[in-house]
């Protein structure tokens, strides 16, 4: 995000004269409201438009100085320029990739390997929603979302089964830059799990894009050595296990194909806790709603209690009567409300 203007702006309020004499006195003033946002990663509700714009001013100083966060200038821009007693002149230019009114727009969709050009790719064209914020797509081809622009990261083309240059199991999109990327490292995650922080229209959250392995994974096919059931069960531990370790930071995206439904429809008992397990504490916004098909393609959110749901849409993956994908397709709005 290209905070400079931001900068320049946050200069023009002169927070030593019209909130404290000295950086030390303001640093002081400030610093309640700074732990409440490096704790939960939001803007405290009961801060007024002096107090933000000095906010803004001290950041605009410690930028000059040595450097500041991004999300900390995105969050505070959102924060002006959605407060009730802003003015026009408190309202400060909006960074690309931040969008005051907050709207973020999530799909998530397991393409069966459509090619560039087919049937299936054209009808995902058409259900991109303008002004996407991140895509999800499972068992895709790479070169599908060339043509989007924008950025990808992914989870490489190595599963255990025969490698392939073009397919991947997981990949992200989105408008806006990817950054502290990071990919599934064990012999179950490895090539199906993708992490990573992008700026939304709300401001920058984490993704983590999956495709859980289906129950006959490396049973008949691949490595043959698992049992049905197994590589599913070896990812969703180790998948609990990453999860245990976010810091809550900012928002968290939890997208992809769980090879699940849920609530549980065909899985084993044991299976179906366990991804109960792994979630706990997040809203799953895909929870119970009916498809033509079985719903593996899920969406949830932890950490992210100034985003609530405003619309979950599953569409029919079909054209006519002919079915592009044994999943359906899952679009999800979510509206940011400041904390």
């Amino acid at each position: 995000m290209d905070i400079g203007e931001l900068v320049e702006w946050a200069h023009r309020y002169d927070g030593y004269a019209r909130l404290a004499a000295t950086p030390d006195a303001l640093t002081e003033l400030l610093d309640p409201a700074r732990r409440a946002w490096l704790d939960t990663g939001g803007i405290p509700d009961w801060c007024g438009v002096d107090l933000l714009r000095g906010w803004m001013f001290w950041l605009a100083r410690a930028d000059y100085f040595g450097g500041s966060d991004p999300d900390e200038w995105a969050a505070l821009a959102v924060a002006l320029s959605r407060h009730p007693d802003a003015q026009p002149a408190d309202r400060p230019p909006v960074p690309r990739g931040v969008d005051p009114d907050g709207a973020v727009r999530i799909l998530v969709w397991n393409t069966a390997w459509a090619r560039p050009g087919s049937a299936a790719d054209q009808w995902l064209v058409n259900q991109k929603p303008e002004g996407a914020d991140v895509v999800v797509l499972a068992e895709a081809c790479i070169d599908v979302v060339a043509s989007w622009g924008g950025h990808v990261v992914d989870a490489g083309n190595d599963w255990g089964y025969r490698t392939s240059k073009d397919r991947r199991k997981v990949l992200l999109w989105s408008p806006r830059p990817w950054r502290d990327v990071q990919t599934g490292s064990t012999d179950s995650t490895r090539g199906r799990l993708v992490r990573g922080v992008t700026d939304t229209t709300a401001g920058p959250v984490t993704v983590v894009g999956v495709c859980v392995p289906w129950r006959m994974a490396h049973v008949a096919s691949g490595r043959k050595d698992a049992a049905p059931w197994q590589e599913h069960e070896r990812f969703l531990r180790e998948f609990r296990d990453l999860l245990s370790n976010e810091d809550g930071e900012r928002p968290l995206l939890l997208a992809g194909d769980f090879n699940q439904t849920i609530p549980a429809s065909r899985a084993p008992k044991a299976l179906s806790d366990l991804l109960i397990e792994c979630l706990s504490g997040a809203k799953v916004l895909t929870s119970g709603y009916k498809a033509e098909v079985r719903l593996l393609n899920h969406v949830a959110i932890l950490h992210g209690t100034d985003l609530k749901l405003e619309e979950t849409l599953i569409v029919p993956a079909a054209q006519g009567q002919r079915r592009l994908s044994d999943h359906d397709l899952v679009e999800v709005k979510l509206q940011a409300t400041l904390r």
